[in-house]
């Protein structure tokens, strides 16, 4: 998850196909689970149906030339593929 601004809202988009495979516990949250080189463990939604685990969330300096990032907090999030009818069966307290 990237964001441009503390103060403001970012953005997230996701490939179901390669998610980062999220740590398992906050201390291995690390901004390393954001790298683009191929060389961190990613899963399938489509095939797992279901992570859970802690992702990072960075922010870019304003200054556009370093293009450094920092992280700014930890997200424990569970995700979770199923068909539409099943939705209102479910609610997110049941996955938590």
């Amino acid at each position: 998850m990237m964001f441009d601004d503390v103060s403001r809202t970012g953005s997230i988009t996701l490939d179901l196909n390669r998610i980062p495979k999220p740590a398992k516990n906050p201390k291995k949250c690390t901004l390393r689970l954001l790298r683009t080189d191929g060389k961190i463990p990613t899963l399938n939604l489509f095939k797992n149906k279901r992570c859970k685990g802690w992702w990072p969330v960075a922010a870019r300096e304003k200054d556009e030339e370093s293009g450094e990032e920092n992280l700014i907090l930890k997200v424990c999030r569970c995700c979770l593929l199923m068909p539409q009818k099943n939705m209102l069966i479910f609610t997110a307290r049941t996955f938590g």
